[in-house]
């Protein structure tokens, strides 16, 4: 087992829990809580909230669309216990801020190059799903049972009349190794930027999270373009949201949300979720997506379930 996959699978090392719960490890993945960091995977980390809820521990996980500690923790922990090995004698966080390239010091840490890296930015189903195909109706294009292309793109588009361009954007979170748990609270963030793909709100409407019901959270395609439920999970007025900003959706139903296998919603405007065709009017929103600055996360507080409420008795 490398060095690497052995970070990838011991959720408890204690090495990294302490880099993630120091200022440079929260700053790396974008945590601005205080609350302490106790397990991780690739793609989230969890934190206990300081309180209980029916005598279980309260926690709190930030899940990402993508292995966000590994690309920003793992891989220069990994660099720097490979460095550690030959040279006992340097420090251990300096050589982390180097290695994650955050106070880099090439006169005294030994440079490291990884033969098989973990992909920083591998395979996955967020991906925007786009329907515009000319002379259609509104009706039309929100019932095709495919997309007519697909990208990496974070956007999401109604226009309707003899030309619609409908754009949905696929956020599978994979949830499937926190563990059994009841859910109290939840919420979806993103930052609008702009500079993306612009922004438009002519008939005053909402971003919405629904449900997905695609077949591969790891590989989007292009039927997971109706691969959804129109219920709205929550969403937030266009109008509430400002370019360059962080906006953050309160989830109301927590149906989808689930430990043991991937959480999944798509982005679609109000319009889309209660068929509304907006006409000539062009509505769109686009956000940083997770090859970015600020990639999009859910938040989740929830209890322990029974089979698990004992783990975590060294953090009381």
């Amino acid at each position: 087992m490398t060095l690497l996959s052995k970070a990838l699978h011991t959720n408890m090392d204690k090495a990294i829990l302490k880099i993630l719960n120091s200022e440079a490890g929260r700053c790396l993945i974008g945590i601005t809580d205080d609350l302490p960091i106790v397990r991780y995977s690739p793609d989230w980390v969890e934190m206990w909230t300081g309180q209980y809820k029916n005598g279980k521990p309260l926690m709190k996980a930030t899940i990402w669309t993508y292995p966000r500690v590994a690309e920003k923790i793992l891989i220069p922990q990994t660099k720097l216990d490979i460095a550690l090995s030959e040279y006992t004698e340097l420090d251990p966080y300096k050589g982390f801020l180097h290695y994650s390239n955050l106070e880099p010091n090439f006169k005294k840490y030994p440079t490291i190059f990884l033969t098989a890296p973990f992909p920083l930015n591998p395979a996955t189903g967020e991906a925007r799903l786009i329907f515009n195909t000319s002379s259609t109706s509104w009706a039309t294009a929100r019932a095709a049972a495919n997309a007519v292309s697909s990208d990496g793109v974070w956007d999401v588009h109604a226009l309707g009349t003899v030309n619609p361009n409908i754009q949905r954007t696929l956020q599978p979170f994979n949830t499937s190794t926190i563990g059994a748990m009841n859910v109290s609270a939840a919420n979806y963030q993103a930052f609008r930027n702009d500079a993306r793909d612009g922004f438009a709100n002519n008939i005053g409407t909402t971003l919405d999270v629904v449900p997905s019901q695609m077949v591969d959270p790891t590989a989007a395609a292009l039927a997971d373009y109706s691969k959804l439920t129109f219920t709205s999970r929550g969403n937030i007025a266009l109008a509430s949201t400002t370019d360059a900003t962080t906006f953050t959706i309160t989830i109301t139903d927590f149906t989808e949300i689930t430990g043991t296998a991937y959480t999944k919603y798509m982005m679609v405007l109000g319009v889309d979720v209660t068929n509304t065709d907006p006409g000539a009017n062009n509505n769109q929103i686009s956000c940083d997506n997770r090859s970015q600055t600020n990639p999009p996360k859910l938040n989740v507080t929830y209890t322990l379930a029974a089979s698990r409420a004992g783990a975590y008795g060294f953090i009381i």
